[in-house]
């Protein structure tokens, strides 16, 4: 890659986490639905035109918001898998997970999301697919973590449960903070970590 393509893909990469950072802003503060293409440019600082140029439609912007939040978890969820102790290494990042669920820009972001993926059938099928890659990297975690504690391996029926009940503690966590935003997260990384080890081991 030469010096001017460098510049032109950081410049590129650049405007695209402009718009995402825009288009967040503009979901939270007008709804999903009534964030048109032409309010989120004017939060950017661009031209429609050059906002289509990048995303074709809203739920562009949303795979693209996804796409970022699902290789946080994948970086993440490697690391666990290749500690000596996943489960110790999953217990220690807590106050990350608790942080994250817990910070109001980005449980107002999800909850506006998840109602209208609820209505919308194109959203809906686009979190679905990150929803069960997500799910899967859990999985395999779970099943990492039981076979380096030297505990028999569960059936794949229940492993799949553990996942999904791992993941609902946290989503879980984002609405509950939503409504009060007053929650201690201290308290919330103890029992979160009491929880996730208990769904782990039994």
């Amino acid at each position: 890659m030469n010096q001017e393509t460098a510049k032109s893909t950081s410049r590129n990469e650049q405007r695209c986490e402009q718009i995402l950072a825009a288009a967040s802003t503009c979901f939270r503060q007008y709804g999903f639905h009534k964030a048109s293409m032409s309010i989120i440019a004017k939060a950017a600082g661009m031209s429609v035109g050059h906002i289509y140029h990048y995303f074709e439609n809203k739920e562009a912007i949303i795979t693209a918001i996804s796409e970022k939040d699902q290789a946080k978890h994948n970086e993440l969820f490697d690391r666990f898998s290749e500690a000596d102790d996943p489960l110790a290494s999953m217990l220690s990042h807590m106050a990350e997970g608790v942080s994250d669920c817990t910070d109001p820009e980005q449980t107002s972001l999800m909850v506006e999301v998840w109602a209208e993926a609820s209505r919308n059938t194109a959203l809906h099928d686009i979190l679905l697919h990150f929803d069960q890659a997500i799910r899967q990297k859990l999985h395999d975690l779970i099943a990492i973590s039981i076979q380096k504690q030297g505990l028999p391996m569960p059936d794949e029926t229940l492993l799949t449960s553990k996942a999904n009940m791992m993941m609902a503690l946290f989503e879980g966590l984002m609405v509950r903070s939503h409504m009060d935003p007053t929650l201690n997260r201290q308290h919330m990384i103890i029992e979160m970590q009491a929880l996730v080890k208990a769904l782990v081991l039994s």
